[in-house]
């Protein structure tokens, strides 16, 4: 029980944390000269560029366009943020749907999770410690069998 309040804690973090890195500024609100924020046209464009670049599961049908509020602007590098973040979402989510009858596709799936935490977006610039610690810790429970971490996540922090 001790293990699984950990856990929701860190994923509550996790959640937080992204709610509020897809935060916009109105255009009104950008200071002149900023260099941190670009356009959704910028962001969109990342986005759809980073989903060309990364594997899907078989049969995934994979993001057109991100699904944001498009008068705003974004943090540089928040498309391929949220890009990795449908991908882990669509990896976990075949890894649940494959565990306990197809091991080859399972096994896929978290051949490509181990993927993750050399990516950007699990990168010390754009999640914390516990947050890389709670994907590290449901990934090594998926890989003993135990779909608890990837559900967790899921039902917290899809951003589906």
């Amino acid at each position: 029980m001790k293990n699984f309040n950990i856990f929701a804690k860190a994923a509550l973090i996790f959640g937080l944390a992204l709610a509020m890195s897809a935060c916009g500024k109105s255009k009104a609100d950008v200071e002149v000269g900023s260099d941190n924020l670009v356009s959704f046209e910028e962001t969109e464009k990342d986005f759809v560029g980073s989903c060309k670049k990364l594997a899907w599961p078989e049969g995934y049908e994979v993001p057109e366009h991100l699904d944001d509020v498009k008068d705003a602007n974004f943090e540089a590098g928040y498309g391929n943020t949220r890009a990795s973040q449908y991908w882990e979402a669509a990896w976990q989510e075949e890894w649940l749907n494959n565990y306990k009858t197809n091991p080859e596709k399972a096994k896929k799936a978290l051949k490509e999770l181990e993927k993750a935490t050399s990516m950007p977006y699990l990168g010390p610039d754009k999640c914390d410690d516990n947050t890389r610690k709670a994907f590290k810790d449901s990934l090594e429970k998926a890989k003993a069998g135990d779909p608890s971490g990837f559900e967790e996540n899921l039902k917290l922090n899809d951003p589906r």
